[in-house]
Parts: structure tokens; C-alpha cells; sequence
């Protein structure tokens, strides 16, 4: 087979295109290749097809242009007018049209410069359709693609510059105060010398402050917390017995607190002179006034009060033999000092001297009652010269009256100023008997009962 065939002349052409890309220095541009023709010859054995691709377009640099000064214009001048009110006031008072101050200014024509603004990178055009038989071109190294967060950095803008103001004449300078206008606090003179006497002075002060509460300190202890040793040793404490309360209180004792003497009866013989003499020697006494006084049968120190049933025995007094049993240890022997009186004809008269009239006060059972209605039949005559009466003067039976919401029993003798009245009361949980000698005796007594104390 001959070697200068058609296929073996295309292959040889096409590997010489391929060595002279390659011999080809880097950025020149490829030389067009004659057009192959159309009949396609393939490689011979044991050779592949070379696939050559596209060659990358090189990216365009963004062109910065370079910003061109425009000649500026010579400054312009013109004048301002100023105007004040006070200027304007006082012109017009004056009859003169207001004007303002002319004061020139300069404009600059200087423009600003304008910030640049960068070009938008070229978009690369759309690769053409590889030929048949594309040629590989030599790889290139392309340039740096800007940073996405650069930005182009703008040209500072010049200053502009203010119009000239005229100049206001210096303020003087106020002393500094001792307030700072701003904070309103207190600043202190930084330019001031300590001469110390503040200083000093304060210290004197606390001194003296001291001392004066020292002073004082020692005179409240000296006059009050300090006891002196004589009322240390009359404040220790004396034992004084208490009295044991009295397991049965007397109630009598409150009633009739007032106490009078002692009457004095004679051991034997006949006791009514003595006992008459006794009451109305009594100096406590007063008219309208109940007092309580102790009887004895015997004027030596040892002799004991006589009891109820004791005077009534001294007397020789006949009564109920029930009477000894009802009668309990609580009794007061009364004088009081009689104030109504009648005459021989029953009118009420004034009594000049004290009459004084007896009282027998005396705890007794509540079941006496029935004893003490028996007892009238003889009671006037048995009470006689116990009650200073005269039996001979009797006139009737006994009468009952009412007084206080009690029941009184009495017979006059004859009129009520000389009588044997009696009547039970309940007073502090217990009953007593009361015989008097008086209407008026009577009463009071009641009301003593009623007003304890009276």
C-alpha cells in the first residue's frame, strides 16, 4: 500500500497543526488552521481522537477612569445685610428707614468632587461551537476577581466654608462660684488655701461636745442610777406578817364602822342605872348618828363582851328558849342619838340634849320568824329596862308597817319616840334581827343596811 495516500497526508497535516499550537508562545492568538475538508479521515491504529475544547475568553479589568478637574471659576463676591431689632427699633425712632449692616462674602465656585463610581465588569461572550477537531489551547492564569465586599472607597468631600460673622466684643469674666452651673453641686475654690482654722475650730467644737456629755454623763449617775449605801440598807426588805384572813368575815364590821366606848355593868345588883348612865356618857355620840359599843359585866381588863343572851340574862329578861339557838355569833350593840320627840299631848317637839335609844343587831336563822311572832305577847314587858320603856304606858297589840319593802313590827309607848320595834333583814348571804328602841332608831338602821357605812 502507498504511503502518500489521502488519509495518511490529512493525519500527517493535522499533527503538525498540533505541534505548532504548542510551539506557539503563551497569549498569542492561535493561528486559523486551513478548513479540513470534508471527508474525515480516521486515526490510524492504536492512536485516540484528540478532543480539543473551547479556549476560555480572558476577562476584561474594570477600567477606572480618571477623573478629569474642570477648570473653576474665579470666587465671586457679594454682600450680606444684618439686621438687629434693636438697630431696627431705634432707627425707626428716629424717623430713619431700618438697614442692615453690608458685610462681603466670597461664594466659592470650587465644585465638589464627585465620588467615583466603579465600572461594571464585562460580561464574557458565549463560547462558539468547537470545530470537529478542537485544538487545546495552553492553560492561562486569569486575574483576580475583585472582592464582593470591597467597595471603592469615596474621595472625602473639601469643607465647605462658613461665612465670616463680625466678632462679638469679649464677655467679661465672671468670678467662678461656688456652684457649678451644670451639676449644681458644690465646687470648691480649687485657688483657696486651707489656713486650717475650719479645721480646728470643728475639732474644738466636738471637743467641747464631749465634754459636756461627759459632764452630764457623770451627774445623771451621781443624782439618780447611784443609790447611797443608807438606801441600800433601808431598801433591804422587812418580813411583815400577814394578818390570816378570818375564815368567817364579819359583815357587821362594814355596816357600822363607827365604834363608840365601853359600857361598864356592874357584877351584881340592879344593872339599869348603870346601863342608862353608860349611854349617855358616850362622848362620840352625835344626834342622828349610829355608833356600835361593847358592854362587859365587870371593869377589869380580862372581862368579856357580853353576847345577846348574855345582856338579856344580865337583865334577867325572860325570852323563847329557841331564842339561844337562832341567834348566831355576828351582833352589834347600837346607841343612836335620838332627834324626833312629842310631847304629853303627841306633837312633835325639838330636843335640845341628846336621847340616846338602844339597838340590838344580831345574826339569826330564817326560820325564826314564827319564834319571834310568839315572843310579842311578852316581848314589851321582857324589854323594858333594856330599852329604856315604861311597860305601864302599853297601848295595844303589835302593829307591822312597812319600810324598805321589810315587814316592821311595833308598839309605841306611847308615842313613837320611845317603842319596841323589830323586823328581820338579809344582808351578805345571811339574816339578822333588829330591835330598837325608836321609830327613828329603826329606820336608820335599815338605811345602814341599805348604804353600808351610812
Amino acid at each position: 500500500m502507498d504511503d502518500t495516500s489521502p488519509k495518511s497526508t490529512a493525519s500527517q497535516s493535522n499533527i503538525d497543526e498540533l505541534v505548532k499550537e504548542l510551539s506557539r508562545p503563551q497569549g498569542s492568538a492561535p493561528t486559523p488552521s486551513a478548513p479540513a475538508p470534508t471527508t474525515s479521515t480516521p486515526p490510524p491504529m492504536g492512536q485516540s481522537p484528540v478532543s480539543s475544547m473551547p479556549s476560555r475568553p480572558t476577562p476584561l479589568q474594570p477600567v477606572t477612569p480618571s477623573a478629569k478637574p474642570t477648570p473653576s471659576a474665579p470666587p465671586k463676591e457679594y454682600q450680606s445685610s444684618i439686621r438687629t431689632m434693636t438697630e431696627d427699633l431705634s432707627k425707626l425712632k428716629a424717623g430713619q428707614q431700618p438697614q442692615g449692616v453690608n458685610i462681603p462674602r466670597k461664594i466659592d465656585n470650587t465644585p465638589a468632587p464627585q465620588p467615583v463610581k466603579p465600572v461594571a465588569p464585562q460580561q464574557p461572550t458565549p463560547p462558539t461551537r468547537p470545530s470537529s477537531n478542537p485544538v487545546m489551547p495552553a492553560p492561562m492564569k486569569s486575574a483576580p476577581m475583585p472582592s464582593a465586599s470591597a467597595k471603592p472607597v469615596p474621595a472625602p468631600l473639601a469643607s465647605i466654608p462658613k461665612p465670616a460673622m463680625p466678632t462679638m466684643p469679649p464677655a467679661t469674666k465672671t468670678p467662678s462660684t461656688s456652684t457649678d452651673q451644670k451639676n449644681q453641686f458644690y465646687v470648691p475654690d480649687s485657688t483657696a488655701k486651707s489656713t486650717g482654722s475650719g479645721s480646728s475650730s470643728k475639732g474644738i467644737l466636738f471637743a467641747g461636745i464631749a465634754l459636756v456629755v461627759v459632764i452630764f454623763g457623770g451627774l445623771y449617775w451621781y443624782f439618780i442610777v447611784r443609790t447611797p449605801a443608807s438606801d441600800i440598807v433601808d431598801a433591804i426588805p422587812t418580813f411583815t406578817p400577814r394578818p390570816s384572813p378570818t375564815q368567817n368575815p364579819d359583815p357587821l364590821v362594814q355596816v357600822f364602822p363607827n365604834q363608840d366606848g365601853t359600857i361598864v355593868l356592874p357584877v351584881s345588883g340592879d344593872p339599869a342605872t348603870a346601863f342608862k348612865n353608860g349611854m349617855a356618857s358616850q362622848p362620840t355620840l352625835v344626834s342622828g348618828g349610829l355608833v356600835y359599843t361593847k358592854i362587859t359585866s365587870s371593869a377589869s381588863a380580862s372581862a368579856q363582851p357580853l353576847t345577846v343572851t348574855g345582856l338579856l340574862d344580865r337583865f334577867l329578861v325572860q325570852y323563847p328558849s329557841a331564842l339561844k339557838t337562832s341567834l348566831g355569833s355576828k351582833y352589834r350593840f347600837l346607841l343612836y342619838g335620838q332627834k324626833e320627840a312629842f310631847d304629853s299631848k303627841g306633837k312633835p317637839i325639838t330636843v335640845t340634849s341628846i336621847s340616846p335609844r338602844f339597838v340590838i343587831v344580831s345574826e339569826i336563822a330564817s326560820s325564826s320568824a314564827s319564834m319571834l311572832k310568839s315572843w310579842e305577847i311578852s316581848m314589851s314587858t321582857n324589854l323594858a329596862t333594856v330599852m329604856s320603856i315604861d311597860a305601864s304606858k302599853n297601848v295595844g297589840p303589835f302593829m307591822t308597817t312597812n319600810y324598805r319593802s321589810l315587814d316592821v313590827h311595833f308598839k309605841n309607848f306611847p308615842y313613837p319616840d320611845r317603842s319596841i320595834d323589830y323586823a328581820t333583814i338579809s344582808y351578805a348571804g345571811k339574816n339578822y334581827l333588829i330591835i330598837a328602841g325608836s321609830r327613828e332608831a329603826m329606820f336608820s338602821t335599815l338605811d345602814a343596811f341599805a348604804v353600808p357605812g351610812k
